[in-house]
């Protein structure tokens, strides 16, 4: 039974995250697949808390300015029933990270051809996000910053996608990352993101670059017994060749993969693009179709009966879960409004002023809530000697249950220290 929720009808949940629930849905008096629609609500008890609202805010702003066949597209920001929401494209099909733990369970493993092709498409959709410009051409300098299996969803269509900008850091964006703060997934984070340090493009060239490596090897690249000990594994970045751990693949392959995941930036690809080339490169050498008509052949056969059933409009109305009961107190500063959202008015604000000429069917309201930096992490004096020290403190914050703290403030001392630990290169 679809519940209604503003003006929209929600059929089913599709997933919880860390941020919001995330529904199947269509306008109200809406049918047919074609009007099918995705809305993450924030989770009620986040909404009362400024720093999650304006990385909520954030996401929308930002992936607004997307507008490309690999980049899932947001068209609205809202409030309902107490609760604030984005409504994105509805892409029937699956994420990796689900897909890959499927295809394993029975017996049908990704294929070398469909694994090199969704990378390639997801790179495609990578470099446009770093080209992209606000509507007065200025760069927005996007770095994705959490490119990892469960951000890319592979359609039935045979099209890549992908998802989750809401931790993207681009200059002159409403919400600047506190220095420091580690937001993504560690395993999949760049030796440069895990050390605080600068990040530009070539650190999603890193991380997509670790997804292809796991795709080709099926296995974890970067995988510790706890956070800690995954950062530092990143950090010193020895990386086996594919061919190595799985020896039925092609030791073309190994040239390809190694060259993302080089620690230092300058001997990766420059960007997104010059990666997707070289898989494009690959793929002929090696005699692979590896086209969207292959993938998606794949996940026809993967996914054949889930399939027919979403095809079954009987089948949508069924909300598996309940909305919470608990309702959000917090507001978006008035006049928000469910709807598209207007262009904000402030030309010195710290929000983007402009969006591009290709997205002006999105627009943000006005008034949209003033957001500010955060305050950096201060930096630690320790002097260099003394790492070993700091390191032991970490893993006390550890054994308490901090493990995302500790690698934070693992990351931050060694910098602060200006010091390598033994075997670092």
């Amino acid at each position: 039974m679809a519940v209604p929720f503003g003006k929209y009808e929600l059929l089913r949940k599709l997933a919880t995250g860390g941020m919001g629930q995330i529904f199947l849905a269509r306008p109200q008096g809406s049918r047919g697949l074609s009007h099918l629609v995705v809305v993450k609500r924030l989770l009620p008890h986040l909404a009362t808390d400024r720093g999650f609202l304006n990385m909520f805010v954030d996401e929308a702003k930002i992936a607004s300015r997307l507008h490309h066949p690999n980049i899932v597209h947001i068209h609205e920001l809202g409030q309902a029933q107490g609760s604030h929401f984005l409504v994105m494209d509805y892409v029937p099909g699956e994420d990796l990270r689900t897909l890959v733990e499927f295809a394993h369970a029975v017996g049908k493993p990704v294929l070398l051809a469909v694994a090199l092709r969704v990378v390639a498409d997801a790179a495609l959709g990578l470099h446009h996000a770093h080209q992209a410009k606000d509507g007065k051409g200025k760069p927005l300098g996007l770095v994705h910053r959490d490119v990892s299996p469960p951000n890319i969803l592979v359609g039935f269509d045979g099209g890549t996608r992908l998802i989750d900008f809401g931790v993207a850091k681009a200059a002159g964006r409403l919400q600047e990352t506190a220095t420091g703060f580690l937001k993504g997934k560690y395993p999949y984070m760049s030796p440069e993101q895990i050390d605080a340090r600068p990040l530009d493009r070539r650190s999603d060239v890193f991380s997509l670059g670790v997804v292809l490596w796991e795709l080709c090897t099926r296995q974890r690249l970067f995988k510790g017994s706890n956070e800690l000990t995954t950062a530092r594994l990143v950090s010193d970045c020895s990386v086996p060749p594919p061919v190595r751990v799985n020896r039925e693949l092609p030791k073309e392959l190994d040239r390809v993969v190694l060259k993302a995941l080089q620690r230092n930036p300058d001997l990766r690809y420059p960007d997104a693009a010059a990666f997707r080339a070289a898989i494009e490169e690959l793929l002929t050498a090696l005699g692979l179709a590896g086209t969207a008509r292959d993938v998606s052949a794949y996940m026809h056969e993967l996914y054949a009966d889930r399939i027919a059933a979403e095809h079954d409009e009987r089948q949508q109305d069924m909300l598996s879960g309940e909305l919470d009961d608990e309702r959000s107190s917090a507001t978006l500063p008035q006049p928000v409004k469910t709807g598209p959202l207007a262009a904000d008015r402030d030309e010195d604000s710290t929000i983007e002023q402009t969006l591009p000429a290709d997205g002006a069917d999105v627009r943000f309201a006005e008034g949209a809530p003033e957001v500010r930096l955060t305050a950096s992490f201060a930096a630690v004096p320790e002097p260099s000697s003394r790492w070993r020290r700091i390191a032991a403190v970490v893993a006390a914050i550890l054994l308490l249950g901090g493990a995302t703290t500790a690698a934070a403030l693992y990351a931050r001392a060694r910098q602060a220290a200006g010091t390598t630990a033994p075997g670092d290169r």
